[in-house]
């Protein structure tokens, strides 16, 4: 097909309509409008185009339509600085709708209050892991202390939750941030809570607010807590590991428009405080009237004109809060609207089989329940079972796994890299960097009386749209159980990564087929009966209800009595062909060619995983996945016994974004040449081919037939050579690029080479490469101005101190001298990265402190 005008850049087009319309050809220009689709859609997406810029300094002026800047993806060298943004916000802030700062620690009060007033549109604004204060949204003009930095010091800030709020004048402030809609500060640490009463005057349309890891530990500060009333138009609140207890939910369930909220972490929370937030937020009552006394007025006037029914509170997420009891359940049940509800890492909870008297009955209340995560909280069996039994009939996405929010991401949003299960990893690290203890596989060792109440729980889930078990250790019969229990061309996601996959032999299902009814063994209630009627020759005379109950009874039984085999589970997962969209089998145990017949018929999956699974990938089963899966655009085949044909298969697959297939050790140069020449070649963006045989000539064929490659991952490949890394400079788009343990690729020309010809490379990693010098880094690394992360751990011929001097100044003085001149000018360091030392450290740029420090401390 002939390229059209929606191939080039938004910017080139608008370019040519406006060198168009300047010339006096605005009708000719009208008349492509009117008959040019793809000129239609170019400029369509000019009208809101968003930009990252990475480098220094960005040319903003030749994206005028620029509608978001996204600043986050910078390295700490290239952080944010207080001229550039003032600059940005004065060429695009009549427009700009959304703005995201992250880790920005050079930014002052008074240059933030600029950029606000600046850009009257802005709606959403992201500022996470910034060193901003409360100063900086304050309504008034702002006084800092003499002598005091931006990012150190926040005393005035805390003296200032003591003044009335109307202390200051407002009209500088209110006008620009009354559109704002979402504002996101997550991790900013100097923060000390004044800002929301600033927000609660300037952002009268603020919908949701996101404060999560600031530490503004309301515990210890009430105050700050009793600001949260005030935020009247939040209907989205996450306060997590900021101390909430039982005094600080009672004045977040004040919040008249609340409907989710999330308070991760609160170790101090308990029962009571959470029965006060279903008291207030979990009935069906119109939403003026929970507002406060001072509103009840208008609360008439407001059902007269038909105001909607609140449903309260939505989503609640209270993973990681420990003092919460058995007894959370009743509060729980009181918030009838919820369709959310996260209880991750709590096996205090969860994992035991006692219940409180009365659980049973409150738990039918919850008819709206859609997602539920129970990740790594060890749920018991039995528990699971009444929880199924009380909402699993309307339960579409459920999380029984060891991971956390909600397990593994879904398709096309969370796998960016070429790691094999890599979300399942960063949300598992996360929960542990919140001081969750780290939870074993919770159905490793299932007695049968367990067994058996899993798969009961199952079966009544009978909506499923998502099912996640990564790391639990599911048992095959189990899995059989969901996925039976799903209607058929329901299920969208399945992630089974570090489950039991071990099939029965078929054997046992023909002996089971062929046993007769009456001498099965049925299990209902948790109680065992055994039906033996062997004096006849059928079933016994059984009419109208007690018929139905028996046969009833026979089907409970058959669907986990019934041998777990992996024609069976084939045969289940080819029932969801037309839906199942992501299938995630990464270190599962025991999968076989013979679980996986059905990928030929998965018309709709998108990404698939099998990394770890050695017995099943083969030759023929990727060629039936490139023949049967055209939609197919994530493929992970980590550590399993690919080999070069394999690659011959995968490379007629049409759509293919991201291959992974590290640890393939049968991969050589002929496989990367079949895929550089197939179908896949064109479309793939991530390649991850980490120790493997990847030679020089397979660098050729990469280099000359995907040309669209954004990231490459080859560590570990022993067998290049300079040559082979040289070549790699023809990938010009390339943003991502991995040479560590490549000890003889890297060479000081290489990388010079390298650089010349990669301007837009953003992460580098040339750990151990035993050739590359000092002097060569130094020639290199200006010409990577979009540079944000540089590992050079275990690089022999680099030694600390003389890198800080090569990067922070070229003179031959001593290194503390030439740091403390860098540290001086943002700009003195011949590279804007974040530098990973040879021996393990970081550079200074990854300092916000050492970057800000002042004139006479170096002296």
């Amino acid at each position: 097909m002939a390229p059209d005008w929606s191939c080039l850049p938004s910017d080139i087009v608008v370019v040519v309509e406006t060198s168009l319309s300047s010339q006096g050809n605005s009708d000719h220009v009208a008349a492509m409008r009117a008959t040019c689709r793809a000129w239609r859609q170019a400029l369509e997406a000019a009208a809101g185009i968003e930009l990252q810029p990475l480098g220094k300094p960005p040319h903003l002026a030749a994206f005028p339509r620029a509608a978001t800047l996204d600043y986050a993806a910078r390295g700490a060298g290239q952080s944010l600085c207080e001229q550039e943004l003032e600059v940005a916000c004065t060429l695009l802030g009549g427009r700009l709708e959304a703005l995201d700062i992250g880790s920005a620690f050079q930014l002052t009060s008074r240059a933030m209050q600029r950029t606000l007033r600046s850009c009257p549109a802005l709606r959403h604004l992201a500022a996470d892991g910034s060193t901003l204060q409360d100063s900086a949204f304050s309504c008034g003009p702002v006084h800092p202390a003499a002598g005091s930095s931006a990012a150190g010091s926040s005393s005035h800030s805390v003296s200032m939750l003591d003044s009335p709020l109307h202390s200051t004048p407002a009209a500088a402030m209110c006008a620009p941030l009354r559109r704002l809609e979402t504002l996101s500060l997550r991790g900013c640490l100097f923060l000390r809570g004044r800002l929301l009463a600033d927000l609660a005057q300037a952002c009268p349309a603020l919908a949701s607010l996101n404060l999560a890891d600031c530490a503004l530990a309301l515990n210890l500060n009430p105050e700050v807590a009793a600001l949260l009333p005030r935020l009247r138009s939040l209907n989205r609140l996450v306060l997590d590991g900021n101390g909430v207890d039982d005094a600080a939910m009672r004045h977040i369930a004040a919040l008249p428009l609340l409907r989710e909220l999330s308070v991760r972490s609160s170790i101090e929370l308990t029962d009571a405080g959470l029965h006060h937030l279903g008291r207030l937020r979990g009935g069906t009552l119109p939403a003026m009237q929970r507002a406060s006394g001072s509103t009840r007025g208008s609360s008439a006037d407001a059902e007269r004109s038909g105001a909607a029914l609140d449903a309260g509170l939505a989503a609640l997420d209270i993973s990681g809060c420990t003092a919460l009891t058995d007894q959370s359940w009743l509060a729980i049940a009181e918030m009838q609207g919820l369709t959310s509800l996260m209880l991750e890492h709590m096996p205090h909870l969860l994992q035991f089989p006692a219940m409180p008297e009365g659980l049973p009955a409150a738990l039918w209340r919850l008819p709206r329940l859609r997602t539920l995560s129970l990740a790594g909280s060890c749920c018991h069996p039995s528990k699971l079972k009444l929880l199924a039994a009380s909402c699993g009939s309307s339960v579409t996405h459920l999380d029984i796994g060891t991971g956390g929010r909600g397990g593994a991401c879904g398709v096309g949003g969370g796998c960016t890299s070429c790691t094999p299960c890599c979300c399942v990893e960063e949300s598992h690290a996360a929960s542990v960097g919140q001081g969750y203890a780290a939870a074993g596989p919770a159905y490793r060792r299932l007695s049968s009386l367990h067994e058996r109440d899993l798969c009961e729980a199952a079966a009544s889930f009978r909506q499923l749209r998502s099912l996640s078990g990564a790391g639990s250790a599911l048992p095959l019969r189990c899995v059989c159980a969901f996925l039976a229990a799903t209607p058929a061309g329901r299920m969208q996601r399945l992630d089974l990564s570090g489950c039991c996959l071990d099939a029965e032999p078929s054997a046992a299902a023909a002996a089971h087929s062929h046993q007769p009814h009456w001498q099965q063994q049925l299990f209902s209630s948790g109680a065992r009966r055994v039906l033996n009627f062997s004096n006849f020759d059928s079933y016994p005379s059984t009419s109208g209800t007690s018929a139905t109950r028996l046969h009833q009874l026979h089907a409970e039984a058959d669907s986990w009595q019934r041998p777990a085999t992996a024609a069976r589970f084939a045969a289940l997962l080819r029932r969801q062909a037309p839906t199942l969209r992501c299938l995630r089998l990464g270190g599962a145990s025991g999968v076989t060619d013979a679980h996986l017949p059905s990928l030929r018929c998965l018309s709709a999956l998108e990404w698939l995983c099998l990394a770890g699974s050695r017995a099943a990938v083969s030759p023929t089963l990727l060629a039936e996945v490139a023949s049967g899966c055209p939609l197919l655009q994530q493929l992970d085949i980590s550590h399993t016994a690919a080999d070069d044909d394999c690659f011959t298969a995968i490379a007629a697959l049409p759509a293919l974004r991201l291959l992974a297939a590290s640890g393939c050790a049968r991969v050589g140069g002929g496989g990367v040449h079949a895929l550089a020449a197939g179908r896949t070649a064109g479309t793939l963006r991530k390649l991850d081919l980490c120790l493997t045989g990847t030679n020089d000539e397979a660098a050729d064929a990469l280099a000359a037939g995907c040309q669209q490659l954004r990231g490459l991952q080859l560590t570990g490949c022993s067998k290049l050579s300079p040559r082979g890394a040289e070549v790699l400079g023809r990938l010009e788009r390339l943003e991502s690029l991995s040479l560590g343990r490549c000890p003889h690729a890297v060479t000081d020309a290489s990388l010079l080479l390298l650089a010349s010809k990669l301007p837009l490379l953003t992460r580098l990693c040339l750990s151990e490469a035993q050739q590359l010098t000092a002097g060569g880094l130094a020639a290199a690394l200006p010409l990577l101005p979009c540079l944000a992360h540089l590992d050079l751990t275990c690089c022999w011929q680099l030694h600390d101190d003389e890198l800080l001097d090569v990067l922070g100044s070229n003179s031959t003085a001593s290194s503390t001298a030439a740091a403390a001149d860098a540290l001086q000018a943002p700009g003195g360091w011949v590279t804007p990265a974040t530098v990973q030392l040879p021996k393990g450290g970081s550079s200074p740029t990854g300092s916000p402190f050492r970057r800000r420090m002042p004139a006479g401390a170096a002296a």
